[in-house]
Parts: C-alpha cells; sequence; structure tokens
C-alpha cells in the first residue's frame, strides 16, 4: 500500500480534509470497537499524510447489507461535496457490503477522493485496488458466514448440553 500523500497537494490548497468511517453492525459489539478503529485511521493520517490534517469522523453501529443507513447517505454526500482528500477505513467492510463497495470506491474516485483501507491493504492510489477490493469482499463474506455458522453451532450445542437457556422457565422472575 502507498504510503503519503504522493506530492498532491490538499484540494482546497491548505489543509487535507480526511473522513474516517468507523461501524459496527449490532448492539452486541463493542462499541469500544468504534473508538479503536477511530485510532487506527488517526495513526495512519499521522504516519502518511504530510501536511496538517482536518479529520471528520462518521460512526454508526448498523449491518453493512443494509444500503439505507442514514450513516451510508451522510458519507455519500460528503464524498459528492468533492471536499475530502482521503476517506480512511479500517477495512472495506466497515463502508458497507457485497458489490455495492466498489461502487461506493467508484464514486470517490470519481470525486478526487483517495480511499485506503489499511486492514485489507487497499489504496485507490495504487492501481491493483479493484482486483483487491473484489478479493476483500468476497474475504469479509465468507468470514461473516462462517462467523454466523460458529455462533448458531455453538449456541445449539451449549442448549442440548442445558448450558443456555433459550427464554426463562415458567415462574422465574
Amino acid at each position: 500500500m502507498s504510503t503519503s500523500n504522493a506530492g498532491l497537494p490538499p484540494k482546497n490548497g491548505v489543509v487535507y480534509q480526511v473522513l474516517i468511517v468507523a461501524r459496527i453492525s449490532t448492539e452486541h459489539q463493542d462499541p469500544r470497537s468504534l473508538s479503536d478503529q477511530d485510532t487506527l485511521c488517526r495513526q495512519w493520517v499521522d504516519s502518511n499524510v504530510s501536511g496538517q490534517a482536518k479529520v471528520r469522523v462518521i460512526e454508526s453501529q448498523g449491518s453493512g447489507e443494509l444500503l439505507d443507513l442514514q450513516e451510508l447517505r451522510d458519507l455519500e454526500t460528503a464524498i459528492e461535496s468533492n471536499k475530502y482528500d482521503f476517506l480512511i477505513v479500517e477495512d472495506v467492510g466497515r463502508i458497507c457490503r457485497r458489490h455495492r463497495v466498489h461502487d461506493f470506491w467508484e464514486m470517490a474516485i470519481d470525486n478526487d477522493t483517495r480511499v485506503i483501507a489499511i486492514n485489507d491493504h487497499i489504496d485507490t492510489l495504487v492501481d491493483d485496488w479493484k482486483l483487491k477490493i473484489s478479493f476483500a469482499f468476497m474475504h469479509h463474506e465468507i468470514s461473516n458466514a462462517d462467523t454466523g455458522k460458529r455462533i448458531r453451532r455453538t449456541l445449539r450445542s451449549r442448549h442440548m448440553q442445558g448450558l443456555v437457556v433459550q427464554c426463562l422457565p415458567y415462574g422465574y422472575i
């Protein structure tokens, strides 16, 4: 993955505008993960952007499979404003899922916004980003399906062993 702003000046000529996206899928996930994602992305900015940077963070909780999330609409509006130099995420699945993520990245490029997915090692400044993003979203889909299967398997097994009560017994308060 390319590091640095590759000598490109800020769009506004003064300060790099950076957008960070952090998302968790459900209320069962630790909300501290949002802060962890933000920290990781800010560390990337501090290490790779030479010059002053102003950061805006869009945090959300909701499935990446849902395309009607307000935060996704806010993100699209921000990108289409042509104001942002960088969009930084922990991984491609933090924005949205499946093929929609590819469309989103194309929209960012059309608006001269460089997109970086740190853990997936994808940077739109590098020519192979389209190939890498295809593999990344397939990897995330497989991983999500496997995780769901493991959770259901574990709950079934524990229920059969009497270790999980799926509902409270009658009269139990």
